[in-house]
């Protein structure tokens, strides 16, 4: 199957509406594993898909939808997910290409953007009593694992942000004490 337009809102306290937006997104469902303990899909494809990353490194909007992710779906199983009636979930492999990344710092006047590199994520789920919630997890970890290094990597431009942020602070001080 095919999903278009998809949206994903952004946690409470976040500036932009969206933290993510598909543009297309294809499922390949093995229809065996429909109505079973375990939903089993051989392969999500997500293109075009714009993410918005508010933050920093230690907190994001990212993190925020993974916690919320576990609490709206019973916790991982590791944290004894309390509904036994929900299926579990295996993803065989989810592929995310042309991935527009919007930055918003509290440091940077303006958002960064980025294109994330393809991002590729094998066996999701594999364990036999992976929940919902441990296979967003799993997502949610990746994208952040890809995520960090990319605005890292991207330093240039938050460098420059920096800069531009200290110069201005600079001669606003130095407009202080010409008196």
């Amino acid at each position: 199957g095919s999903i278009s337009g998809l949206t994903v809102a952004n946690p409470a306290d976040y500036d932009s509406p969206h933290a993510i937006t598909i543009d297309n997104l294809s499922v390949h469902v093995d229809p065996g594993s429909i109505g079973s303990d375990k939903i089993h899909i051989k392969e999500i494809i997500v293109d075009g898909a714009s993410l918005t990353y508010e933050g920093n490194f230690l907190d994001s909007n990212i993190k925020q939808l993974q916690k919320a992710a576990e609490t709206s779906t019973g916790g991982t199983a590791e944290e004894g997910n309390d509904d036994a009636s929900a299926p579990n979930l295996q993803i065989d492999r989810l592929l995310l290409t042309n991935t527009n990344v919007g930055v918003h710092m509290s440091f940077l006047d303006q958002t960064l953007g980025l294109t994330l590199p393809t991002l590729e994520i094998n066996d999701l789920g594999e364990d036999e009593d992976a929940t919902v919630a441990d296979v967003i997890n799993e997502v949610l970890i990746a994208l952040n694992k890809s995520l960090v290094p990319l605005i890292r990597d991207n330093a240039s431009g938050v460098t420059d942000k920096l800069k531009e942020v200290g110069e201005k602070v600079t001669d606003k001080l130095k407009g202080l004490f010409k008196r």
